[in-house]
């Protein structure tokens, strides 16, 4: 059965679980997402979290299933050519890296369209890509107590207490693979894509309302 996102190619270079499980749901409707590890760091941090066996991370199966892997140095000449010539035939580039990293590479939004004027580049960090913390490192548990949701979490006379699943995490991964969907549906009709700056802190504040 013909699935909705049937024909589209995403470049996949997320770590960790709000990136991959946004490309995941990509995925099951139907995307081919090719996943682009670093050899030098061993891939995804996923594939070495618990629980794991000699056969690799489960953690890392679930998130990732569905998806293509090849092993590709972006820092490398040759690498930024392999990566620039995928480009040419993707629809969606995601990347879950701190500001500037793909700009470093050679690999920026601005030189990608100019190659494929549709293309699609997305980025997920905690803080987002513009702004005072843009830099900054974050996790789950950061963005939800920047948001205030470990403030409203436990009970009264308590401290501010994390949510007991990773909240930041999983509305981060819908918030940004809706994104997605939305901006392959409006280069559909405009024939040019876009960029998209996903922050887990910012999509925390509508778990607030």
């Amino acid at each position: 059965m013909a699935k909705i996102l049937d024909g589209i190619r995403v470049l996949d270079f997320t770590q960790g679980h709000t990136g991959s499980y946004a490309t995941m749901l990509l995925a099951d409707f139907g995307a081919e997402v090719i996943k682009i590890e670093d050899p030098e760091t061993g891939g995804d941090i996923l594939r070495n979290s618990f629980p794991k066996t000699d056969k690799g991370s489960a953690y890392h199966a679930y998130m990732n299933r569905g998806k293509k892997s090849v092993c590709i140095d972006r820092k490398s000449c040759e690498g930024q050519q392999i990566i620039m010539k995928l480009i040419e035939t993707a629809d969606v580039v995601c990347d879950s890296f701190p500001a500037g990293e793909l700009e470093r590479c050679g690999l920026s939004y601005q030189k990608a369209s100019a190659v494929n004027p549709k293309i699609i580049y997305a980025s997920h960090t905690a803080f987002g890509k513009t702004g005072p913390m843009s830099y900054t490192a974050g996790s789950d548990l950061a963005a939800q107590a920047i948001c205030g949701l470990m403030d409203v979490t436990g009970h009264e006379g308590t401290p501010p207490t994390a949510h007991g699943s990773r909240m930041a995490n999983q509305f981060g991964g819908l918030f940004f693979a809706t994104g997605i969907v939305a901006a392959l549906m409006a280069a559909e009709k405009s024939g040019k894509g876009q960029q998209i700056d996903v922050a887990s802190a910012d999509c925390m504040y509508t778990a607030l309302e």
